[in-house]
């Protein structure tokens, strides 16, 4: 089975805008295509909320069930609960939605695809691997 890259929000926003960095939007091309690119529940929330109009919404949702989805299992909340607490005692501050999706990509065994630093400081002190594009222009 192929390796399997879990998009956050801030990676989808990136790799779709019309005059976006060329090297995220050719990973984006390229994990479509092969069937790597998933997303789960939170993240398809966040990028539909990103929408103005219900017409957009219909048109990104039925985008989004193209892609593979990894679930939000009781098993990924209580990563989420452990992650969220082990970052605090080291003086690390997430937001509840980075952990979900945090722990997400660490229970699927998912490599994060993000353009946000959070992530970074995230996979310091975890097991999370992240792809950063943070550096894209």
């Amino acid at each position: 089975m192929p390796d399997v890259f879990l998009q956050d929000t801030s990676f989808w926003i990136l790799a779709n805008r019309r005059r976006g960095p060329e090297d995220a939007r050719a990973r984006f091309r390229e994990l479509l295509a092969t069937g790597q690119l998933a997303i789960n529940e939170m993240v398809r929330l966040e990028i539909l909320l990103g929408y103005k109009t219900r017409d957009d919404v219909s048109l990104i949702s039925d985008e989004l069930e193209s892609l593979r989805l990894l679930p939000t299992s009781r098993d990924v909340w209580n990563g989420a609960e452990r992650l969220g607490f082990d970052l605090q005692r080291a003086g690390v501050r997430s937001l509840i939605p980075d952990l979900v999706i945090a722990a997400t990509a660490i229970h699927h065994n998912a490599t994060l695809l993000h353009a946000d630093s959070d992530f970074e400081r995230i996979a310091q002190h975890s097991d999370l691997r992240t792809e950063s594009h943070l550096d894209s222009p």
